[in-house]
């Protein structure tokens, strides 16, 4: 008879689904989807100003997207049955969904994907993970 030990396991998969590790995963994930708004957006390879800018920003002379930088500094993460949701809790003037907006690209703006989690920060995160359940 083989016998198989998982009682260490069960004592994983509580800590994967901690708060503790939630925590972590958003304190990774919220400053890396910051930092796109700095670089004029990122793909997921890391590479900066992929966005096209608008009129307003060129004529100030400034970055797309950070003019009140309302938008970026509002940005949130929540960890619900291991999925990882970003938000912003930026609206309109007029109280439209701004990010969401932008990120699909509705109405006269065009996309400027600001939610993208690049290769370096999924490393980052497996890492954490790893780091996390080893302690």
């Amino acid at each position: 008879m083989l016998k198989i030990d998982i009682s260490n396991l069960n004592k994983w998969i509580k800590r994967i689904d901690s708060e503790e590790l939630n925590n972590i995963i958003c304190n990774i994930v919220v400053p890396a989807i910051k930092q796109n708004f700095d670089a004029g957006g990122k793909n997921e390879q890391g590479q900066g100003n992929i966005w096209k800018p608008s009129k307003k920003a060129l004529a100030e002379g400034r970055k797309t997207l950070i003019d009140t930088t309302n938008m970026q500094q509002s940005v949130y993460c929540e960890i619900k049955n291991g999925i990882i949701s970003i938000y912003s809790r930026a609206r309109s003037k007029k109280g439209y969904n701004y990010p969401v907006a932008h990120q699909l690209g509705l109405g006269y703006n065009p996309v400027r994907m600001w939610k993208v989690i690049t290769i370096e920060t999924r490393k980052r995160i497996l890492k954490a993970i790893v780091d996390f359940l080893r302690k």
